[in-house]
């Protein structure tokens, strides 16, 4: 009996990982480049790179509404279909949010799985300290938890004013688009 399966169980194996290995991950990402640009999110200056399992991408400027954002140094596209992660390395924030928010971010994932579809996760680190962030897709609402490094409360105040403290006394944001 285990020999009449084994060869389906191997041969669906196979499939899935040759799905993986030679999904268009490039296509993906331009694909998915054109929803940001509609939303005013404009990614340039960018090198792609297929990885075969992941997709890497150095180098690329984020601006928002013309106005230059961010350097992303290193950026990681996994693309399985039912988990999906994107990470981000080495962030530099432009001058203009230097009074707003520390302007180095260490590294960012962000994380959608079909078994949570209406959540998209994302973890943080970075001189501000660290966060979780929630959006739902469905109600359109996103909510940060946030763990502020002690320069936040030093320097940047007036930030941490948008943030509303929790039962568990971490620092939250919540809103509704």
């Amino acid at each position: 009996m285990v020999k009449k399966i084994a060869p389906y169980i191997a041969y669906t194996i196979f499939f899935l990982v040759a799905l993986i290995y030679f999904t268009p991950k490039i296509n993906f990402y331009y694909f998915l480049e054109a929803q940001l640009e509609e939303k005013g999110v404009l990614i340039s200056d960018e090198v792609t790179k297929d990885k075969g399992y992941a997709l890497k991408v150095y180098n690329a400027n984020l601006s928002y509404s013309s106005i230059e954002s961010a350097e992303i140094a290193d950026i990681a596209l996994k693309i399985y279909g039912v988990y999906n992660s994107i990470y981000l390395n080495n962030i530099t924030l432009t001058t203009t949010a230097k009074s707003f928010i520390p302007l180095h971010v260490d590294n960012v994932k962000v994380i959608y799985s079909i078994l949570n579809p209406l959540n998209i996760k994302a973890y943080g680190v970075g001189a501000f300290g660290e966060f979780y962030a929630k959006f739902n897709v469905l109600e359109q609402t996103l909510h940060v938890e946030l763990k502020p490094a002690e320069i936040m409360s030093v320097k940047y105040k007036n930030t941490l004013n948008n943030f509303s403290e929790n039962e568990d006394g971490e620092l939250c944001y919540d809103k509704n688009f």
